[in-house]
């Protein structure tokens, strides 16, 4: 597995980071809960509030409405959780193309909070694959500082 080097700023301190090039694929509560203990044990995002909980509200929307024991092939979708930008610009034309997507043709792309902290912002996309099945993609976007 590729892993990139990221530097980061932590408390004014700038520090090196790995970080693999894989997206994390999360289908149910379980997952969003392993996912979100792994991001506030380190320093993804700034605000891991924000992030962490709206991972959880969408893997507990899908558990409502799909059941939370669903497999790959199941409908109800997935959420996607890239951890840097790299790694989303690295995925997304292959992820776009295995699903037979067009990159113009997303149904929502949003901020998740309501404004970048520090200099990134998270992204929420909303692909659809079907009448009962999407995906969810999850992002950051690094914006510079207004």
């Amino acid at each position: 597995m590729e892993r990139m080097k990221v530097t980061e700023k932590v408390n004014g301190n700038q520090r090196d980071k790995e970080y693999s090039q894989m997206y994390i694929r999360i289908f149910n509560q379980l997952d969003a809960q392993a996912l979100s203990d792994a991001i506030n044990g380190n320093s993804i995002a700034e605000d891991k509030t924000l992030l962490t909980d709206r991972i959880r509200e969408l893997a507990e929307i899908l558990d409502e409405n799909y059941g939370m024991h669903r497999l790959v092939r199941d409908m109800g979708g997935s959420i996607i959780f890239f951890p840097t930008e790299a790694c989303y610009q690295n995925q997304i034309e292959k992820i776009l193309k295995f699903y037979h997507l067009d990159q113009s043709v997303s149904e929502y792309e949003e901020v998740i909070g309501e404004k970048a902290l520090g200099n990134t912002e998270w992204h929420e996309e909303l692909w659809l694959l079907g009448s009962d099945d999407a995906l969810v993609l999850i992002h950051p976007v690094e914006v510079s500082d207004v």
